[in-house]
């Protein structure tokens, strides 16, 4: 192919990237078609300027595919419907007003979580697409958790699982292609949180009486706090906070493997193997959301645009 049809086709794609949020595989395809148009039309005799210009005409201007896609489905995924929205906020009011008439026995880390429900339950009503991924991986993660504190401990509040679940059948994709790969970013990175503060509620006490915190698990809390900030804005430094919560997850994980849990949990071998599970499995899905966030994002700082979809 002649340099005038790259330069052209680098040119389309660029005005591509410049008008939408598109994703590595979705660039490629449409990159694809145009290639398969201009063959078509030189095939015919056409020359090649004019193969260009019809080619891009037929495929679609960068501005009204831009359109099309956020008609469709936003960078991080289909907009959920509104039966769905409304099910998930009003199942997430009685979570959001149990935790701030606890506020005053809460830890900062409680406060932080307690904040990002309220704009989470405001951004879902207005069914804006971001939210739902957020939600996904940290209500997913949470439901396994009080499933587990559930299992092991009698007394538990039954209802607080329900609830979980509740949440999660909403939210989970019905469909193939409901939640994008950077959508699957998101989620995995909230849910690398989740094993993060999961991990920073188990203390240390040494024979001095000394009680202190997972180190690993205050790097990951941190890091997956800043990954999921990162993917939010399609920045490409989330891929590196990511990784760095992966790591912190992965010395955590091993910090709690040398411990002897003391609890009164109904079988104490099997709560400690879930938990280490738990804690490793955040490690896994921060390492996977590096390399979605990576493959999914072009710029490097990042931009507030898909914010509002």
């Amino acid at each position: 192919m002649s340099d005038e049809i790259e330069t052209a086709v680098a040119t389309y794609t660029a005005e591509l990237l410049a008008e939408a949020e598109l994703g590595r595989a979705e660039l490629a395809e449409l990159e694809d078609h145009l290639r398969t148009l201009i063959a078509e039309l030189r095939a015919q005799g056409m020359p090649a300027a004019q193969a260009v210009t019809e080619a891009a005409h037929r495929l679609g201007q960068p501005r009204a595919i831009a359109r099309e896609h956020a008609r469709v489905r936003s960078v991080f995924g289909a907009r959920i419907g509104r039966a769905r929205a409304w099910s998930v906020v009003a199942l997430m009011v009685p979570m959001v007003v149990f935790g701030a008439m606890n506020v005053a026995h809460t830890t900062s880390i409680a406060l932080v979580d307690l904040a990002a429900a309220v704009v989470l339950v405001i951004a879902m009503a207005a069914r804006l697409t971001w939210a739902r991924p957020i939600m996904l991986g940290g209500i997913a993660f949470w439901t396994c958790a009080e499933a587990l504190f559930f299992v092991s401990f009698p007394g538990a509040m039954a209802w607080w699982v329900v609830l979980h679940a509740g949440l999660l059948a909403f939210l989970v994709p019905w469909r193939r292609g409901e939640i994008t790969g950077a959508g699957m970013s998101l989620a995995l990175a909230v849910w690398a949180f989740g094993a993060a503060t999961f991990a920073m509620g188990f203390q240390l006490s040494t024979l001095e009486g000394h009680v202190f915190l997972a180190p690993g698990a205050v790097v990951a809390v941190i890091t997956a706090f800043v990954a999921t900030l990162g993917a939010l804005l399609r920045a490409r430094w989330a891929a590196l906070a990511s990784l760095v919560a992966a790591g912190g997850l992965a010395v955590a994980c091993a910090q709690l493997a040398m411990l002897t849990m003391r609890m009164s949990a109904a079988a104490p071998e099997l709560f400690r193997d879930v938990t280490l599970a738990l804690v490793g499995s955040g490690a896994l899905a921060a390492a996977i959301a590096a390399v979605l966030v990576w493959r999914t994002t072009h710029s490097r700082l990042g931009s507030l645009r898909a914010l509002v979809q």
